[in-house]
């Protein structure tokens, strides 16, 4: 996913203190996905957006907004004893062209740019702490051979201007037709996690955080 502030960047800063992603591979080779990730920003935001189009296995690939919520924005600072957060599910408006450069609905909302596969949430926040969930469906994503399928995924994309600490990221497979879970993990030929190099940020002046990219084969279903 990327994030670039839809406003000026002058005097503005945010970071990413946490994030968790889980993503199931569906047996019809399909990968959903909920990501929550926590923005503290400083300084008046209005919306952020994920570029999920970007580097699709196969043009038969497609992209499917599940949906979109956020935790109601909260002072930064706030004490421990403060009350939790409420979560809201956002509603979805269709997305007009002009917004991929600057402005927005004028709504708490979300918008997805079916042209270049990018997801726009929208809503004002200033000098605060917010949870944003969003949940995707990628259809056609696992790659199927003979004896194995693979599934190559860069859950941190490229291009976000800041790094994303504490990230915990689940992978639900699968698991073959009369084999159990067990046996099935026991079977994995391979997983790998390592530092890509950085590639140039979409926003200039915003160099991209290192990428995490994970890899895995695991036996063909069927």
């Amino acid at each position: 996913g990327s994030f670039v502030p839809h406003a000026s960047a002058y005097a503005k800063e945010y970071t990413c203190p946490n994030v968790t992603i889980d993503a199931t591979v569906n047996k019809d080779g399909s990968l959903s996905v909920t990501e929550s990730r926590e923005f503290a920003f400083n300084g008046a935001f209005t919306a952020v957006w994920w570029e999920l189009g970007q580097n699709l296995p196969s043009d038969a690939s497609e992209v499917i907004i599940d949906g979109v919520s956020m935790t109601e924005p909260q002072a930064s600072g706030a004490g421990v004893d403060s009350a939790p957060a409420a979560n809201e599910s956002l509603s979805e408006v269709p997305f007009e062209a002009e917004w991929r450069d600057a402005g927005g609905p004028g709504t708490t909302s979300y918008s997805f740019d079916e042209a270049r596969g990018t997801l726009y949430v929208f809503f004002d926040a200033e000098d605060a702490t917010s949870v944003i969930t969003i949940s995707y469906t990628i259809s056609n994503f696992v790659q199927v051979y003979d004896d194995v399928a693979e599934l190559y995924w860069q859950f941190i994309g490229h291009g976000w201007a800041v790094d994303s600490s504490h990230v915990t990221a689940t992978v639900h497979l699968p698991a073959p037709s009369g084999t159990s879970l067990g046996c099935m993990a026991r079977s994995m030929v391979r997983w790998t996690s390592g530092m890509m190099p950085p590639s140039r940020s979409p926003s200039p002046g915003f160099p991209p955080a290192a990428t995490r990219r994970s890899a895995r084969r695991f036996p063909r279903s069927g």
